[in-house]
């Protein structure tokens, strides 16, 4: 084992951006979005009942889940893409991370040089969506503002995380602005619906793999919420099985294999001199799959 001196690049910035998210996320704001979740996941549950005997895109279900459920925790938003098959919003999320990847990987920057009347059909679509998400973002800011303009007692209190971010950004001195409090918001539509959804497919098709495990977490749930349509915070506590199948999922196909840092000093790791301004990818599942 060794102490690496690598650091991610920071500044006040992030610290303030951490501080205001994280005001979101203690467990009595946790605790107060359960039964949207629950909602959420009625949804997909209902979705998949009228789907019965017919073929289900996985996948792109459980991005429409996660979108509805990131929009009702984090944003106070009735966001119900899993009733819809018309032009939703996770339609236009989809678009983005494939893009951004392309650009990451290309050798030259030649969306910055083309002209607009020689764009193909690929980057107007991308363009497209982004405009359709950026309003969409301003337009839950916007929401949230208004809300707790009405109510000094959900102000007091806010009910979920995009409200308790602007109340943290309205403290004096924060330096967050509703610029800045709309790019975290932007970071959560599209953090939260590709890792989670691609998590729980993972998870369903391994389980699906493995019907021993499969038939033990089904039994887990049924000894311990019965028949409840509506599982409490308590019964998910107690599913062990379940949580530990989850765990698994997560270090066999780990959303986030890779991690970029950036060294902000020159260092020495284990016997390789990393000079200062140096990318490093750390490789998040090697160690992960390999026996001990």
């Amino acid at each position: 084992a060794y102490e690496s001196r690598l650091s991610l690049v920071g500044s006040d910035m992030c610290i303030r951006d951490r501080r205001m998210v994280m005001a979101g996320l203690d467990p009595a704001h946790v605790r107060r979005y359960h039964p949207a979740l629950v909602g959420v996941a009625r949804r997909l549950a209902e979705r998949w009942r009228r789907s019965a005997g017919q073929p289900v895109d996985l996948q792109a279900d459980l991005m429409r889940y996660t979108v509805d459920a990131v929009a009702g925790l984090a944003f106070g938003s009735a966001v119900d893409t899993l009733s819809s098959d018309g032009d939703v919003i996770q339609q236009h999320l989809d678009r983005v991370f494939p893009a951004l990847f392309a650009r990451i990987m290309s050798p030259l920057p030649t969306w910055r040089w083309t002209p607009r009347w020689a764009r193909p059909p690929s980057m107007r679509r991308l363009e497209h969506s982004i405009a359709v998400l950026n309003q969409a973002v301003s337009d839950f800011v916007a929401a949230a503002r208004a809300r707790l303009d009405a109510s000094a007692e959900r102000r007091a209190d806010p009910p979920n995380l995009l409200e308790a971010m602007i109340v943290a950004a309205d403290e004096p001195g924060s330096g967050i602005n509703d610029e800045q409090v709309a790019g975290n918001v932007f970071t959560m539509l599209l953090a939260g619906e590709d890792t989670t959804a691609n998590t729980l497919a993972w998870a369903i098709e391994l389980l699906w793999r493995h019907p021993a495990e499969l038939r033990r977490a089904t039994e887990e749930v049924r000894a311990v919420c019965g028949r409840a349509e509506d599982p409490t915070l308590e019964q998910l506590a107690r599913l062990e099985h379940v949580e530990a199948c989850l765990h698994e999922t997560l270090r066999l196909k780990p959303v986030a294999p890779l991690q970029a840092l950036e060294a902000l000093r020159d260092s020495v790791v284990g016997d390789v001199f990393v000079p200062r301004g140096t990318v490093v990818l750390h490789l998040m599942r090697h160690d992960a799959v390999r026996e001990l």
